[in-house]
């Protein structure tokens, strides 16, 4: 059983859903129609809020769409290609030292130390690489170094343990 509501809302089961139909103007930016959210509430109250929120947050999203498309058709702007970043290269090194410069104003001697360790492992397991070259598969590489490492610090653990018997 479906009812319907003024705030883009509508009833089923008891639960109240929120949809809108993208405009007509941005239907080519989106691989549907219609946007359809389960606001996961039987409150009429709380549903007319999220539904205010959303459609808040939607006419938002939406007109920032519109400028763009604004920009770059009435004004003839575009983006520029990401050749530009793709020649610049940033070694895993400088990145550290651009990140301690940004973020480690202030911080202590851990955020310091945390920050090279991790660094130091990365470029132990690839080499002092351009960021741009890590790939998402290169993450699984980096695991199993990762895992390696914490089970040949295990055994060194476990071994002066021993030697400490």
């Amino acid at each position: 059983m479906y009812t319907r509501s003024p705030h883009y809302l509508y009833q089923r089961n008891g639960i109240y859903y929120f949809t809108r139909q993208v405009p007509s103007d941005l239907k080519t930016k989106f691989n549907k129609n219609r946007v359809v959210i389960s606001l996961r509430t039987s409150s009429k109250q709380k549903a007319i809020e999220s539904a205010n929120k959303l459609t808040d947050r939607l006419e938002t999203y939406w007109n920032t769409l519109r400028l763009e498309l604004f920009h770059t058709k009435e004004l003839k702007l575009s983006f520029l290609d990401n050749q530009k970043s793709k020649t610049e290269t940033v070694k895993l090194s400088k990145a550290l030292d651009t990140y301690i410069k940004l973020k480690g104003s202030g911080k202590g001697e851990l955020f310091h130390r945390t920050a090279l360790r991790n660094i130091s492992y990365t470029i132990e397991c690839f080499g002092d690489v351009d960021i741009n070259s890590l790939k998402s598969i290169d993450a699984a590489k980096y695991r199993d170094f990762l895992f390696k490492k914490v089970f040949l610090i295990g055994e060194i653990r476990i071994n002066d343990e021993k030697y400490l018997e």
